[in-house]
């Protein structure tokens, strides 16, 4: 609930006007209640200087990132010209904007809040020029027709028995700004239909035309409630504006004075959150008709702990008070909540059975579906106050103090028949109580579309979900994109029908079509039986559930199949907003929330995420926007609101204590998730301390789900780990531990874990006597070991890390009676890598078409990199589609930066403008180590960015290619490429449908590459230079991950370690031939020769090594007796070791290459055709090449330089 407390905002005096309205003055004016008097100081603003530059839209955010100041209205981004900063009278060295401090004494609370300073944003419309104030840490209102204004929600816990009885505000200083001309918040944009950005400018008349000072309070401040809990909260509004006067009133110092009733505690009053607490009871509120099918899912409920109570429509709406049918069901939820502890509330029937609350739309944008309201089920979740407070019975205006914090958990249930709800509560108790078999539950369904933009909606599926979440995780991920042409009806019925658990959709929508993917007769004609799905369209009107005129919609349609749908739906009921603040943010919230438990515990509750996302926007956001509160009113939830989706067994196991070389029993007890016993057969294996398996076997578990088994333990003492393997309904590994060894052993570390560093460790034990440490790797390999000692019952000793990734110390003692053991896990890394995750184009970082320009993939790749990195290093992820660009001082932080832009063709790395590549170039050129990958970088970029290439990229580009599915990647030897294939072919589709070539430039050397040029370029770090790895393709169109993961750690390993760089005098031989093979070895960083390096050369029949020269060079013999690949493994002590190979061919091939590869109908080409040796690389003079087809004969051979030219001509 939110309750109005009297806030006090005392007077102050306008002291000047500025008649020049082209121009702004700022002059610092004290508070009539300042408590020290502060000298006024004047400055004027020149509106019309040049372009800025991009160091000049930037300002820190809450977590100490630039971002752009034009993100924050990103729909007039391309209107902004120029921008100025400002300090205030409270600047500090580091003015960081809007900060805020508190303490609590006493009975009084007192905030403090200043504003250092700000920057003016300059907007050029048709409709003349305009200004936005941002304020950094601070949010700014997009009201459409307001003027936009900046403000800050600050949250405060109210202690239990404690009441707020008052809220005094001084304003303690302020700046006039004159001259101020406020844009009005842009028309927001809807993903609906071919509904698209409106440039043009509306200006509410109610404000614009006002000669007062608005907002009229700086500060509101609102008590909230959530069950028993409340909480202040308060909103910050530091400038006031005068549309009339065009001048602003800035209070860069406000003192906030709050009164309790009772003496309170800093600590009491900082807020942690709500509790999660919910009652135990549930209630199902349906109609008589349906009573009669709900004696199995009463039955279900009630097993699983819940108080089950069943109240008819009827009765409510005899038996409780209300001016209307939905006010009586919601008299009749409170007091259930209030005097039954009633936390669920289950509505079975559509909104003509079980009434719902029509509000009023604040976005006004029902398109044609109603006449300004929408239904909201929320009115039932959120108890305190009427949702009417002016008392007119329009509901949930802006002045009725909606309580937006719910009590209680309500879902809705949408069907018509009793037989449609009886089918979906079978769903839902067969989903919690004995799932269907198969592994259909960790299935996850990605539908994309193109929203406004060509890929733009795979992007926001991938940024949001795939790639942060889903790739590592034991989803099984089924993605329906166009770019890749997998997006059809056909295929996405096959797989709901085939079984799905989680379905995402994001794209268009209308009341009754998923557009471009289904429509309700597909809802309604799904055969998936019991394996039912929940699913969440980001779309528009799919749950309109209060429209008969358009019955069933969609989502409707999903509980109304016979022979399967969803049981668990989410959705809007009207127009579904685009942006952060809007349904589109409330989507990637609530996934941000789902995954999060998911991933950490297996399992996840629907409509907890569902709560969590909207107390995020309240207490975040601006509600009186209207597309803003609107998703609290029309966000509707279908389905149990107590669902338990989970992905995992609860499987326990019991050992008891004995000594090593005895006989053990383990006894294991498997249960569904809701403690049903699984009666199956299971697969039990058992691992000693050093990774060795003791028992495995097969083995049937009884009527309660126990088994039990029996081996004898090795020699090896401490924590034996049991894997039991369950297959039905789904496959899950349940991992537990018990103790072998009565002795007690433990330590802890005394330092941490560094690679080639001693880590140092203490630790007791009950007698004195010898042992053993021994540091395992993660596949359980000994690294080494060696003999311990304790002396009265403790030990302490150290060991040498000389290996990276997770290692295992673990520590053994026996006194000769008893044994016992003890061991820890830790990591030892290489490095801490940043992984700049570029989605964003030029277009910035928000809606729309800031997903991507343009997307002929699956977006950047960030999560093969962590797949690839996480072991060895420390690995972050920066999103630029949220966090625009990061500062060097975080760059400085890591050791290697990797820039991916996938498959992003819409001006990678310039988002936003050129900053991510200034800040990129400075890295670099203070001795930053970055890997470019992406499959447009240098093709977007060439109008734009080109003496960037040479620079920053040490590259020259030849061209973009075209890649059908059959291009290869092909090395003839490089440190980056060591240990991979010699050719290794690239996909399209989701791979790299477009790639860059190029060749190297600037210092930097081949890798790798396909037609002719380089596809992957390497600058070798130098003193006070980074190295630079350059992949000019999607790295995912190597679908090998053993492949994928080799490369990026080689070039990882290339860039971190000292590298050697090796010169063959030939790399080609054919069979029956000998040849003295020439190499050089020298230091790929400094050039310097190395001496001492191994050379060993093997394959094709040789096998031969030699040692470098003090001049790095030596010499071998080679005689291969057979076609294949000498490989050539080079190691030297504190150098990566490098492999490289040398080709043997029974035969020369001659490799044709003509320029250009096309011929133009009706016009004379010249076209230059040159031969050389396939495998040498050498010219072929004397080739003999002959040319037919399309009316074409010639023919002729090649010149000393291997080439021809013919003058061809087709019509």
């Amino acid at each position: 609930m939110t309750s109005s407390i009297a806030n006090k905002l005392v007077c102050f005096f306008v002291i000047g006007i500025l008649g020049c309205s082209s121009m702004m003055g700022i002059m610092s004016m004290p508070s009539i209640n300042q408590l020290s008097s502060e000298e006024e100081s004047s400055t004027r603003i020149d509106s019309s200087s040049g372009v800025n530059p991009m160091s000049d839209w930037l300002i820190p955010d809450d977590d100490e990132n630039l971002v752009d100041m034009r993100d924050y209205l990103d729909l007039y981004r391309e209107n902004a010209v120029t921008t100025s900063h400002y300090s205030t009278s409270k600047s500090s060295d580091i003015s960081s904007g809007f900060e805020f401090s508190f303490t609590a004494e006493n009975d009084h609370l007192s905030i403090e809040a200043i504003v250092e300073d700000y920057g003016i944003a300059t907007y050029s419309f048709d409709e003349g020029a305009f200004n936005a104030l941002v304020i950094p840490n601070m949010d700014l209102s997009n009201t459409y027709g307001e003027p936009v204004l900046p403000y800050k929600k600050l949250m405060f816990n109210i202690p239990d028995g404690k009441e707020v009885l008052e809220v005094r505000v001084t304003s303690v200083s302020t700046e006039q700004i004159f001259g101020l001309k406020l844009v009005p918040g842009p028309k927001p944009v809807a993903i609906y239909g071919d509904l698209g950005p409106d440039p043009t400018l509306f200006f509410e008349p109610t404000f614009y035309s006002s000669n007062s000072m608005l907002p009229f309070d700086i500060i509101e401040s609102q008590v909230v409630y959530k069950g028993d809990e409340q909480a202040l909260m308060v909103t910050v509004s530091p400038l006031q504006y005068n549309p009339v006067l065009k001048q602003g009133v800035l209070h860069s110092e406000i003192s906030i004075d709050v009164h309790f009733s009772d003496l309170v505690t800093t600590e009491e009053v900082t807020f942690q959150g709500w509790s999660n607490y919910d009652g135990a009871n549930y209630t199902i509120i349906t109609t008589a008709t349906f009573l009669p099918i709900l004696s199995d899912f009463i039955d279900w409920k009630t097993s699983i702990g819940f108080d089950v109570q069943v109240e008819t429509v009827e009765d409510i709406l005899t038996g409780f008070s209300g001016r209307d049918n939905p006010e009586k069901v919601r008299t009749f939820i409170t007091a259930a909540y209030t005097e039954n502890n009633t936390g669920y509330f289950l509505l079975i029937g559509d909104c003509d059975i079980v009434p719902v609350r029509e509000v009023w739309d604040p976005a006004n944008a029902g398109q044609g579906l109603d006449n300004g309201t929408l239904p909201s089920d929320f009115y039932y979740e959120c108890l305190d106050g009427t949702w009417d407070d002016n008392g007119n019975d329009v509901f949930g205006e802006f002045d009725d103090d909606v309580d937006l914090f719910p009590e209680v958990k309500v879902g809705r249930l949408p069907v018509q028949l009793p037989s449609e709800a009886e089918h979906v509560l079978t769903q839902i108790i067969s989903y919690e109580s004995e799932p269907q078999d198969g592994d259909w539950m960790n299935d996850f369904m990605l539908i994309a579309v193109d929203c406004f933009g060509s890929g733009d909606g795979v992007v926001m599926s991938e940024g949001e979900l795939n790639q942060k979440y889903l790739f590592d995780s034991f989803y099984d991920v089924f993605r329906y994109y166009p770019t890749d042409g997998s997006l059809s009806n056909t295929a996405i019925l096959a797989k709901m029908n085939s079984g799905v658990g989680i379905v995402d959709f994001f794209d268009h929508g209308a009341y009754d079509v998923w557009v471009d993917a289904m429509d309700f007769n597909d809802a309604l004609n799904l055969e998936n039986s019991n394996k039912s799905f929940f699913a969440f369209a980001m779309a528009c009107e799919t749950a309109a559930f209060d429209v008969e005129s358009v019955e069933p919609t969609i989502g409707e349609a999903f509980f109304r199949a016979p022979l399967g749908g969803a049981s668990t739906y989410i959705g809007a009921t009207r127009i579904a907003w685009a942006g952060e603040d809007c349904f589109d943010g409330f989507h990637n919230h609530f996934w941000d929330f789902f995954m999060n438990a998911a991933l950490a515990n297996h399992e996840a509750r629907p409509k907890d995420a569902f709560h969590e996302s909207l107390n995020y926007m309240a207490t975040t956001f601006d509600t009186t926007n209207g597309p803003t509160l609107e998703v609290f009113y029309q966000a509707i939830y279908f389905g149990d609101p107590a669902l338990v989706m989970y992905w995992k067994h609860n499987v326990t196991t019991t050992a008891e204590i004995v000594e090593v070389d005895e006989a053990v029993t383990v006894n294991g007890t498997c249960l569904l998730y809701n403690n049903r016993p699984i009666v199956d057969s299971v697969d039990v294996t058992v691992k000693d301390s050093i990774g060795d398996i003791v028992y495995s076997g097969t083995t049937v578990t009884d009527s309660e789900g126990k088994y039990s088994i029996g081996f004898i333990a090795s020699i090896s003492p401490g924590e034996y780990m049991v894997e039991t393997t369950i297959t039905e309904p789904f496959e899950y590994i349940a991992v537990t531990t018990f103790r072998v060894g009565t002795l007690d052993v433990s330590f802890s570390l005394d330092n941490n874990a560094i690679y080639n560093t001693f880590l140092n460790f203490t630790g007791t034990v009950a007698n004195d006597c010898s042992g053993s440490v021994i540091l395992l790797d993660d596949q359980n390999v000994e690294i080494s070991s060696k003999v311990i000692t304790s002396s009265g019952g403790v030990f302490s000793d150290s060991v040498n890390l000389t290996d990276f990734g997770p290692l295992r110390l673990l520590v053994q003692f026996d006194n000769g009676t008893a044994t016992g053991g003890y061991h820890i896990y830790l990591k030892v890394i290489k490095g801490e890598i940043l992984i700049i995750a570029d989605n964003a184009g030029g277009s910035g970082p928000d809606y729309p078409g800031g997903w991507a320009d343009h997307n002929f993939g699956d977006a950047s790749n960030p999560g093969d990199y962590v797949l690839a990195l996480k072991d060895e290093y420390n690995v972050t992820v920066f999103w630029t589609m949220h966090e625009t660009a990061p500062t060097i001082s975080l760059l400085n932080q890591y050791d290697v930066v990797i820039v991916t832009t996938g498959d992003n063709e819409g001006n990678p790395l310039n988002a936003p403008d050129a900053y991510l590549l200034d800040v990129l170039q400075d890295y670099h050129d203070s001795g930053g180590d970055i890997v470019f990958e992406g499959g447009a970088i240098l093709s977007a970029l060439q109008a734009i960015e080109l003496s960037r290439f040479p620079n920053l990229f040490h590259v020259s580009f030849t061209g973009p290619i075209s890649n059908t599915g059959s291009s290869e990647l092909a090395h003839t030897g490089h440190q980056i490429m060591s240990g991979l294939p010699t050719t290794i072919p690239l996909a399209d589709g989701l791979g790299a449908d477009e790639m860059d070539s190029f060749d190297p430039a600037n210092g930097s050397v081949h890798v790798a590459g396909y037609s002719g040029h380089s596809g992957i370029a390497a600058l070798s770090p130098v003193s006070g230079v980074g190295g630079i790895v350059f992949i000019g393709f999607a790295i995912d169109a190597i679908t090998n991950s053993d492949n994928r993961n080799l490369l990026i750690q080689n070039a990882m390993d290339f860039l971190l370690q000292p590298s050697l760089k090796i010169t063959l005098s030939d790399d080609a031989m054919q069979t029956g031939t000998s040849e003295t093979i020439y190499i050089e070895i020298t230091d790929s960083a400094t050039g310097t020769p190395i001496e001492g390096v191994s050379i060993d050369l093997d394959g094709c029949g040789v096998s031969v090594s030699n040692t470098s020269k003090a001049d790095g060079t030596c010499s071998v013999l080679v005689s291969p007796s057979s076609a294949g690949l000498i490989t050539i493994n080079v190691t030297k002590v504190g150098y990566l070791n490098y492999s490289t190979f040398i080709t043997v061919y029974d035969l020369p091939v001659v490799s044709l290459e003509t320029s250009p590869d096309f011929l133009e109908r009706s016009t004379m080409t010249r076209v230059t055709i040159t031969a050389t040796d396939y495998y040498e690389h050498n010219p072929l003079d004397n080739c003999f090449v002959n040319i037919s087809g399309l009316g074409i004969i010639e023919s002729g051979y090649t010149n000393t330089s291997g080439m021809i030219d013919f003058d061809l001509y087709t019509d």
